[in-house]
């Protein structure tokens, strides 16, 4: 998945153009599209929510709320699990398509952008396709610039990803009107039958940046203990 790495920047590294700590974002230039649920019970209002108390599903918990650093104030939620029971059982079970869209960002004059965010997931039940994006736009979301999957190879379904900082150059994505980019995040796939029903995704701490000099991520460390060339002896010292 696209990660982000910057070269140079003209400004002081890792100055805030815009930011958003979602605690009242639909009040705050932030709007909702897509088609909503595919039973037609929910439309994207009724599912991208500001919430401040985590995941209500019968099969979730509490406990798995994001902890972001302004948690505090809330954050952008899609709680899967709660709207397919209400916090019961499933009743019937729907997948969703849904969208949480910024307010127009100008960026004109900025050479190298960044994006920010933490986020916490978990998924279910569709392992065929990519369930969550970030998309990039300059003209209203006629056309998308750029998609970037924002899930993890060591939480897949199932698996809760725990409170993530993630970061995407968006430079290149914003080169047709800097002065008109928008971003979006995506739950699901526009006229998918194959989209996930479950469990939450919780967003935090959105912001725009000009970008490092020099940015790295890791997303996941293997290791392992080659025993063929250790004899189980060891010094240390200074």
């Amino acid at each position: 998945m696209p990660r982000a790495y910057t070269q140079a920047s003209s400004r002081p590294a890792g100055a805030v153009i815009y930011s958003e700590t979602f605690g009242d974002p639909f009040n705050n230039g932030w709007t909702r599209t897509g088609t909503g649920s595919s039973g037609s019970t929910y439309t994207p209002n009724d599912l991208w929510l500001h919430d401040t108390d985590g995941p209500n599903g019968y099969y979730s918990d509490p406990s798995e709320i994001i902890t972001s650093t302004t948690q505090g104030d809330g954050f952008l939620m899609l709680d899967g699990d709660f709207f397919n029971g209400g916090g019961g059982p499933i009743v019937t079970l729907e997948d969703f398509h849904a969208e949480a869209v910024s307010p127009v960002y100008n960026l004109n004059g900025y050479s190298n952008v960044t994006i920010s965010f933490e986020h916490a997931y978990r998924l279910c039940c569709s392992p065929a396709e990519p369930q969550l994006w970030m998309e990039v736009s300059t003209d209203g979301f006629s056309n998308v610039a750029a998609s970037y999957d924002l899930t993890y190879a060591d939480a897949p379904i199932n698996i809760a990803s725990g409170t993530r900082t993630h970061y995407i150059n968006i430079t290149n994505a914003i080169t047709g009107n800097p002065a008109n980019t928008q971003i979006r995040f995506r739950w699901g796939n526009a006229g998918s039958s194959d989209n996930a029903s479950h469990y939450f995704w919780m967003i935090d701490d959105f912001t725009v940046f000009e970008s490092w000099d020099n940015q790295g991520t890791l997303d996941s460390l293997a290791y392992w203990a080659d025993r063929s060339n250790f004899d189980g002896a060891y010094t240390s010292g200074e």
